[in-house]
């Protein structure tokens, strides 16, 4: 067995019945004599998986088909904002809430998620900082998983700056995902994530991104995200249905059904770090470093407690 491990071993090998010993009294039948040597003919080698995977396009040559297909890298870079509006909804419809983004390059973000008749949430990232905003005039300070998760999504130029947001890239292969015949490249982001990038053979556009989603309860977790319906905004390919699936196989579908780059300055939102938040990490340095006692009461103007009420123009 340790000679054939290092071979690649034919099933059909194994399933041959053994040869029938010789009987006694019975005579040994005369071995032919060899044929006369013949001379070697080429055969042509089969791929092999380094060949298969020599065969693979790059990494860097599946970012610029993708590129390309969504409208060129500076006629993308171009872009100093984008604005995103539409739906979000389950399978099972039995939920609903409208969806607005704004994301200026490079990484700045604020996404707003309402619920009819019960109330929103906004997020915001600002490049350093990022906070959370009810609608019940609360606020908190994002952190863990839930800061990472928006830092991620606010990088506005990941997909036409990949050679500086991933690293250890490598083309694995070719893949069927959800219908589409793909190539996969996998690669580390710029906050330590390892992801899946699917790119579509037919179009070169990224169908499907396989990355890590944070909770509260468990942590980093696998989220699948799938993009289809691409269409043109402002000479700008976007997908307008995306699903996103996590590892408990929950569905939640966004519906795109309004994208405007370079919106005017006057409807930017205001990314300036709120006084509050700048106050509460204050509070929390100085109760690390020993200078105020666990409990304390906060000074004025930090950040509320989760249901609170921030200072009047603090957020």
């Amino acid at each position: 067995m340790l000679g054939l491990a290092g071979l690649p071993v034919d099933a059909s090998w194994l399933d041959q019945p053994a040869a029938p010993a010789s009987q006694p009294g019975t005579p040994t039948p005369e071995e032919p004599k060899p044929d006369a040597p013949k001379p070697d003919v080429p055969r042509p080698a089969s791929p092999g998986a380094e060949q298969l995977k020599a065969d693979l396009p790059t990494p860097d040559a599946l970012f610029a088909r993708h590129l390309e297909a969504i409208g060129g890298l500076e006629a993308f870079k171009a872009k100093k904002n984008c604005l995103s509006e539409g739906t979000i909804t389950t399978p099972d419809r039995s939920f609903f809430a409208l969806y607005s983004s704004i994301n200026v390059a490079r990484n700045k973000l604020q996404v707003r998620i309402e619920v009819p008749g019960t109330g929103s949430e906004t997020r915001i990232f600002n490049g350093e900082y990022g906070w959370v905003v009810y609608s019940t005039n609360s606020a908190k300070v994002l952190v863990a998983e839930d800061l990472l998760d928006l830092a991620q999504a606010a990088d506005l130029h990941a997909m036409v700056e990949h050679d500086e947001v991933y690293k250890n890239a490598v083309t694995l292969g070719e893949n069927e995902v959800r219908g589409e015949a793909c190539y996969t490249v996998q690669a580390d982001n710029r906050y330590g994530a390892r992801e899946k990038l699917h790119f579509s053979k037919q179009t070169g556009l990224l169908h499907a991104l396989e990355t890590k989603s944070g909770t509260p309860d468990r942590g980093q977790q696998p989220l699948f995200i799938i993009q289809r319906e691409y269409k043109s905004f402002d000479g700008i390919l976007v997908p307008t249905m995306i699903t996103q699936e996590d590892s408990l196989g929950n569905l939640v579908n966004i519906k795109i059904t309004k994208v405007k780059f370079d919106i005017p300055d006057a409807d930017v939102p205001d990314f300036t770090t709120p006084q509050w938040l700048l106050d509460a990490l204050k509070k929390a340095e100085d109760e690390r470093a020993g200078d105020a006692k666990p409990g304390e009461a906060a000074p004025a103007g930090s950040q509320p407690p989760s249901g609170g009420t921030p200072p009047p123009g603090g957020a």
